[in-house]
């Protein structure tokens, strides 16, 4: 169930239903929310408050609702933020200690002179397929890692990663985002020496799958669960006509400096 825990912000909404999914039923978690939901006013608050609990439930070992608090409080923190490196360090350590009965092994994979943090799950001994799932926008691994036994039974292993943009590729190693992921597709491929895969992308992963295939013909058959076609249109749905028009404008124009200028200004007016 979809919880409205703030009235009238809904991204705040999703952020926090989305974060204790399969847990925010439990008495502790809404015992927590009753204390924390009247704390968060603003971007402060929303990382001091979710940060403080993270804490507190790492020290008592509750390592689901602690990896839980930690990815919102990494998740509105800018990348050169310096807290956000360790923040989401202690979101994916508590993540891996809250699911120790996935069976993985970890991998880097060379890309862009450094490497894409990867994960081959190990699902079924005897499997003769594999599945390369592509996450969405700049999404961890780790959240479609949490659901991957529901391969169980089926002829699939799994492999998973963090590609331009997303997770510990960017957080760690400052791989920026390029919408043409047929290459840290093909890179994966080629470093598990695979002759073929399946592939599915989930959210914006949905894009990049579709666009991956038409490039990588090793690719053999295409979930997309969902499927986002055009991410600028996203981005921009919410906003008044003319802001959308004037935004596009100034990409056509690559005009860097005043759409730099102009997005902290409408990232302040749509905070509040």
């Amino acid at each position: 169930m979809f919880y409205e825990y703030i009235k009238n912000n809904p991204q705040w909404n999703l952020q926090i239903n989305r974060q204790l999914e399969g847990i925010k039923e439990s008495s502790k978690v809404k015992d927590d929310l009753k204390i924390i939901i009247p704390k968060l006013t603003n971007d402060a608050s929303w990382y001091k408050t979710w940060f403080s609990f993270g804490e507190l439930r790492e020290k008592e070992e509750d390592h689901a609702l602690a990896c839980a608090c930690f990815g919102l409080a990494q998740f509105y923190l800018n990348q050169d933020d310096e807290n956000k490196q360790t923040v989401v360090h202690r979101y994916l350590n508590n993540f891996y200690r809250a699911h120790t009965e996935i069976d993985y092994e970890s991998y880097q994979v060379p890309y862009q002179k450094t490497f894409l943090p990867a994960i081959k799950v190990n699902i079924n001994p005897t499997a003769t397929k594999t599945l390369v799932i592509i996450n969405g926008f700049d999404s961890f691994m780790e959240e479609i890692l949490v659901a991957v036994n529901f391969f169980k039974g089926t002829d699939y292993n799994v492999i998973l990663f963090d590609g331009p943009g997303q997770g510990r590729a960017l957080i760690d190693n400052n791989i920026k985002f390029t919408p043409y992921f047929e290459n840290p597709v093909s890179a994966i491929i080629d470093y598990f020496n695979l002759d073929e895969v399946d592939a599915m992308g989930v959210s914006w992963g949905g894009y990049f799958v579709i666009r991956a295939a038409a490039y990588e013909k090793r690719i053999k058959n295409v979930v997309c669960y969902d499927f986002f076609y055009d991410g600028l249109n996203t981005f921009l749905k919410d906003f008044s006509k003319d802001t959308r028009n004037h935004i596009r404008q100034l990409l056509q124009n690559n005009d860097v400096e005043k759409t730099n200028q102009l997005i902290p200004t409408l990232i302040h007016s749509d905070a509040n």
